[in-house]
């Protein structure tokens, strides 16, 4: 799975240079976006008439490489909200496909009216996280039916079963034969057909239903009458998962849990502002991954997919691997993250992979878990090999001593051992 949680244009600035070994300052000059003074000249203001191209063309480049990194069972899970959820979706259609679309989960984010309320009144309380999958025929896992909701008061043979609706949401006009007086062959008692929600099955498949004691009837006819659908007659174990991701349902928390989980890694100093919660990653990995699967985060920010990555292996016992990329962005100068000694949004974000893996492997964890928390960081940078200056023509016997350590300087072996197999594909 690859999880991101890009920038939402929301008016506030955002720079990503594909020239990753450039500095933000350097950026900006060369873009001309800061005066010899260091002066912004130019912001992502809504009344930039480019305002949602400035942003599609940050986020295509990255969306369509995603794809190439995809197993062809794999998902891409975005989250946004609304300002620029129309333009990904067209985006997300050329580069997957309409067909690659799974859904769209609404994730309800604050329990009390949002913090930004509309000229029009309105409040906005969710977020959106749109999934594609790498294949049109990618399928969720879903959520595990409880079985003990299904009960065998009767000491039916059968087994456990529980009481299922009769009638479906269709119309009289939709399914006319579906709509019919409905008789109980015991009491006498009938049941009249609702015009608005007509009966699930046809007169005769109903009788074959009767006959086989499935249909559940009230003996004073005070209860509409119910199927009685047993556990091990259900097609799958699993029930489709729902779209409205809500804290009651899912266990997942308002955008509050995360900034106050993040936060409570470092003594609950102020250092985050409302990264994503773990709990609602966690859901994702479960739909989505299985045992030694990688997934991949490329707006890593607060380190929130590790740490869900962390939590979710120990909680069910398999081993992921989890890739986080991000920008060595300068952190705010007035921020407390700053004052902390964070300089970087990457410095931050290890920081945090650090101490979440600490604290898990201090939790109960699975016995089947590795309890793998380390990682290795990699910068994008120059060639770890040494420059060569001189055509072989200019170089003479006396000299070939000059180019027996072909490092360069202030590099390692091993910088050039994972150059070497990063090019080959092999690590």
């Amino acid at each position: 799975m690859i999880y991101i949680d890009p920038p939402y244009n929301t008016g506030n600035d955002f720079i990503y240079s594909d020239n990753f070994s450039e500095g933000v300052d350097d950026f900006l000059k060369r873009s001309s976006q800061i005066d010899e003074y260091g002066n912004r000249l130019f912001a992502n203001s809504e009344s930039n008439g480019r305002f949602h191209s400035d942003w599609l063309t940050m986020i295509y480049p990255r969306l369509k490489l995603s794809r190439k990194l995809l197993s062809d069972s794999g998902f891409i899970v975005v989250s946004i909200d609304e300002s620029e959820y129309s333009n990904l979706l067209k985006v997300m259609d050329e580069i997957y496909g309409n067909d690659s679309q799974i859904a769209t989960f609404v994730w309800k984010t604050r329990q009390a009216s949002g913090k930004q309320v509309a000229a029009s009144n309105v409040s906005f309380e969710h977020e959106y996280l749109v999934m594609y999958g790498k294949s049109s025929n990618a399928s969720l896992k879903g959520i595990p039916r409880d079985p003990s909701s299904y009960k065998n008061p009767d000491n039916d043979p059968r087994g456990p079963w529980a009481k299922h609706p009769l009638d479906v949401g269709s119309t009289r006009e939709e399914r006319p034969n579906c709509f019919y007086n409905l008789v109980d062959p015991d009491t006498g008692i009938t049941y009249e057909a609702n015009p608005n929600r007509v009966w699930a099955f046809s007169p005769s498949t109903m009788q074959k239903l009767i006959n086989e004691n499935k249909i559940l009837f009230d003996k004073n006819g005070k209860s509409k009458p119910g199927l009685k659908k047993f556990f091990n007659e259900l097609k799958t174990s699993f029930k489709p998962i729902s779209t409205w991701l809500q804290k009651d349902t899912f266990c997942i928390g308002y955008n509050t849990e995360g900034t106050k989980v993040a936060n409570s890694l470092f003594n609950n100093e102020k250092l985050f502002d409302y990264p994503k919660p773990v709990s609602l990653i966690k859901i994702l990995l479960s739909q989505t991954t299985h045992d030694n699967d990688i997934v991949v985060d490329f707006f890593a920010g607060s380190g929130t997919t590790a740490h869900a990555v962390f939590e979710y292996c120990a909680l069910e016992g398999v081993n992921l691997k989890n890739i986080m990329i991000q920008l060595g962005q300068e952190t705010s100068k007035s921020s407390s993250a700053y004052k902390a000694g964070y300089k970087t949004i990457a410095e931050l974000c290890k920081e945090r992979i650090r101490r979440a893996g600490e604290k898990t492997l201090a939790g109960d964890c699975h016995k089947d878990w590795n309890k793998d928390v380390g990682f290795r960081v990699l910068k994008v940078d120059t060639s770890n090999m040494a420059d060569v200056y001189y055509s072989p023509d200019q170089v003479s016997q006396g000299s070939l001593d000059l180019l027996v350590d072909n490092i360069k300087s202030g590099r390692t072996d091993e910088d050039l051992l994972f150059q070497v197999l990063l090019d080959w594909a092999s690590i």
